[in-house]
């Protein structure tokens, strides 16, 4: 992986700024409508197996993170709370991109990407341990 400094055009930053928007609407939804979670459809996956989803949590984690509940979100679900964080790293990359000309950018090789798929799957595959422990009361 290589980290470069580059001029940016616009349209290098339509993924870091719809990730800011994304970002912001969940923000205000989660302060200005508190109730909304509990209207959102049950884990399909979770009431057919009664095991967690990998993904089980991430919504509970976003909403912490959202109240400054780092701690919590970190407990409630860990691949989701670092994958947001990741997200406001991309806008505020995208932000800095947008007002002063300039951001990050990462460059990969093919190999530096398959190691990268492997990790993110091995971390999927341990935070559903972790979900799954935890719900059966090992964590």
């Amino acid at each position: 992986m290589k980290i470069s400094i580059r001029s940016t055009k616009f349209s290098d930053l339509e993924v870091g700024l719809l990730l800011l928007l994304v970002g912001l609407l969940g923000m205000a939804v989660s302060h200005f409508l508190p109730g909304v979670v509990e209207r959102l459809p049950r884990c399909l996956f979770r009431e057919w197996t009664t095991l967690p989803c990998p993904s089980c949590g991430a919504t509970h984690a976003g909403i912490a993170l959202s109240h400054a509940r780092l701690w919590s979100a970190l407990c409630i679900n860990p691949l989701f709370t670092l994958f947001y964080l990741g997200m406001v790293l991309a806008a505020a990359n995208a932000l800095a991109g947008l007002l002063f000309g300039r951001n990050l950018a990462l460059s990969w090789t093919l190999s530096g990407r398959r190691r990268l798929l492997f990790t993110l799957l091995i971390a999927l595959l341990l935070n559903w341990a972790y979900l799954i422990a935890l719900r059966f009361g090992a964590a």
